[in-house]
C-alpha cells in the first residue's frame, strides 16, 4: 500500500541519467590521458635507456679492442711542399698511423692552417693521394717542405701546461686532471695490437712482439686499426628547435654519426679497409668545430685525447638520446682507458 505523502520511483531519469554518463565519460577521459601519458613518459625513459646502454656497450667494445694495445702519435712533417692548387699528392716523412682516407691538419694552429680531405695513399712513397683543399672552413695555402700534418683524429695534452703560446695548441679541455691544453681535433685514435698471424699462439716472434691488425678477417704484422667517428647524416638546432650545445643561440649545425673501428694493411692498399661499426648514429659533433665546446661550460671537448706518456686514453662522447616531452635529449659520456703496452716508439 502507498502511503500518503510519499512518491515512490521506479528508476531515475533521463536527466539523471545523462549527468551520470557525462561524469563517467569526464572521468574516463581523465584516465585516458594520464595512462596515454604515462606510457609516453614509460617510452621515453625505455628509448633513453636503451640508448644509454648502446654507449655502455661502446665503451665495452672499445676497451676489448685495445686491452694490451699500442697507441699511435699520427703526427708528421710534410717532406715536399704543397702548392695553394696542388690536389694530386704531398709526400710525409711517415704515414703510420694515417688511414687510407680521411682528413689532416696543415700548419696546425698557425695563420696557414688548413684541414685537407685525402682519399688515398701511397705506402711506398707515403704519399696522400686525390686531395682536397680548404676543408672544414680553412683556405687553401700553399705549404713549405717540413710543415708539420697531424691526422684529425689524433688529440694530445701538449707539454707546456703553464704558459702556451698562441698557435701551440687548438684548444683547452676540463679533464680529472685539471684544465688541459690539446692539439687535434680529437674524433679519432689510431692503435696497433699483439698478433698471431701464424696460429702459433704465441704474439712474440724473432724481434719480439708481433704488432699489427685483423685486415679482413687476417692477422697481419702490416696492419693497422683506428677508431673513427663517421658522420651519417646532419641536423641544426634552428630545425630541431633546441640549443643542442647551449652557446645561447639556435645557428649551430652538427653531424651525426657512429664509431666506427678500421683496419687497414700499410703496404697494401688493394686489401682496402676493413670496417666494423660499433654504435648506431647517435654520436655528435658540431660541423667545422670538431673537438669543440659541446656542453657550453667554456671548455673544448676532443672525443679521444691521448697521453702517449702515460699511456691514457680519455673518450668523451655526446650522445643524441632522442627526446622527453618534445624536448631534445644529449648527454655526456666519459671514460678513461690505460694501454698496457702505452706508445709506439
Amino acid at each position: 500500500m502507498i502511503r500518503p505523502g510519499i512518491l515512490h520511483r521506479a528508476g531515475f531519469t533521463l536527466i539523471e541519467v545523462t549527468i551520470a554518463l557525462a561524469v563517467v565519460s569526464v572521468i574516463l577521459l581523465a584516465t585516458s590521458a594520464a595512462l596515454q601519458k604515462e606510457a609516453e613518459n614509460v617510452s621515453d625513459m625505455q628509448r633513453m635507456s636503451y640508448s644509454e646502454r648502446l654507449i655502455q656497450d661502446l665503451f665495452t667494445k672499445i676497451e676489448q679492442r685495445l686491452d694490451f694495445s699500442q697507441g699511435l702519435n699520427s703526427e708528421t712533417t710534410l717532406t715536399t711542399g704543397l702548392s695553394t692548387a696542388g690536389t694530386s699528392s704531398v709526400v710525409l716523412a711517415d704515414s703510420l698511423g694515417f688511414p687510407f682516407e680521411g682528413f689532416a691538419t696543415i700548419e696546425p694552429g698557425t695563420g696557414t692552417e688548413e684541414v685537407i680531405e685525402f682519399k688515398a695513399i701511397d705506402p711506398g712513397n707515403e704519399a696522400l693521394e686525390t686531395l682536397v683543399r680548404g676543408q672544414r672552413g680553412t683556405p687553401a695555402v700553399s705549404h713549405p717542405s717540413g710543415s708539420p700534418i697531424i691526422w684529425e683524429g689524433y688529440s694530445y695534452p701538449i707539454e707546456d701546461q703553464t704558459t702556451p703560446t698562441a698557435g701551440s695548441f687548438d684548444g683547452q679541455t676540463n679533464d680529472l686532471r685539471g684544465p688541459l691544453f690539446f692539439r687535434g681535433d680529437g674524433v679519432g685514435f689510431c692503435y696497433r695490437k699483439p698478433i698471431d698471424p701464424a696460429g702459433t699462439g704465441s704474439f712474440i716472434g724473432p724481434t719480439g712482439i708481433r704488432w699489427g691488425a685483423t685486415v679482413g678477417g687476417t692477422d697481419t704484422e702490416d696492419g693497422c686499426s683506428a677508431l673513427v667517428f663517421r658522420p651519417v647524416a646532419q641536423i641544426t638546432e634552428a630545425g630541431r628547435n633546441f640549443d643542442i650545445n647551449r652557446d645561447g643561440d639556435m645557428d649551430d649545425a652538427f653531424d651525426v654519426g657512429r664509431i666506427s673501428d678500421l683496419g687497414w694493411n700499410t703496404v697494401d692498399p688493394s686489401l682496402g679497409t676493413s670496417r666494423v661499426d660499433l654504435v648506431s648514429p647517435i654520436i655528435l659533433q658540431e660541423i667545422d668545430n670538431y673537438g669543440g665546446d659541446m656542453d657550453g661550460d667554456g671548455f673544448d671537448d676532443p672525443m679521444f685525447l691521448w697521453s702517449p706518456d702515460s699511456g691514457r686514453l680519455r673518450i668523451r662522447l655526446f650522445a643524441l638520446l632522442g627526446d622527453v616531452r618534445g624536448r631534445e635529449v644529449v648527454r655526456r659520456f666519459e671514460t678513461v682507458i690505460y694501454l698496457r703496452n702505452g706508445a709506439a716508439d
